[in-house]
């Protein structure tokens, strides 16, 4: 359904909220010889006007809402690609935010970032090293047993690189376990 009056299609609706509204079980995208894929665009400005992308604008956003029995509520969770840096021919630097809302709250918080360098940022918006852990207490890192019997334990291995084949010393690295 194409609404002429503000310029929007409907696709399963003849009354689209967005210039694109979907409303139907699922959707597909199929593409033959390559993987298929979704191109998102961000400038600022406007069509005729367009200016750059700065740091920390949403590139693009994922957003998931529940249903309250009368309403779509509020964002329960959200996937963000962001700039991590202004945007330039040679500069294209992003992250990818991850932010859920807690059970009894309607107010998203980030709990995982991928920054541009790779470093994963676990509770924490700028992790130093590989995984970073941010927070104010003690955290702690567990596998769950799920189907393993009680009188089993699992193996949490821990393991740092060995030498290369060919190499004359075969030690590996160091596991540090410091405070």
């Amino acid at each position: 359904f194409w609404d002429d009056t503000n310029n929007r299609l409907g696709i399963g609706t003849s009354t689209p909220g967005a210039i694109l509204d979907i409303i139907g079980p699922s959707m597909q995208l199929t593409r033959y010889g390559a993987r298929p894929f979704w191109s998102h665009f961000r400038a600022n400005g406007t069509v005729g006007s367009p200016t750059q992308t700065i740091t920390d604008d949403d590139l693009s956003r994922w957003n998931a809402s529940g249903y309250t029995g009368t309403v779509f509520a509020g964002n329960s969770a959200a996937i963000s690609m962001t700039a991590a840096e202004n945007t330039t021919a040679s500069a294209v630097g992003g992250y990818i935010r991850f932010e859920t809302v807690p059970i009894g709250s309607t107010t998203l918080a980030e709990r995982l970032r991928i920054q541009s360098n790779g470093n994963i940022g676990i509770a924490t918006t700028s992790a130093t090293n590989d995984l970073s852990f941010g927070g104010n207490s003690a955290r702690t890192i567990w596998m769950e047993r799920h189907t393993t019997p009680n009188t089993a334990g699992n193996n949490f291995t821990l393991q740092s690189g060995g030498a290369t084949s060919g190499a004359t010393d075969k030690n590996g690295g160091n596991i540090i376990v410091s405070s």
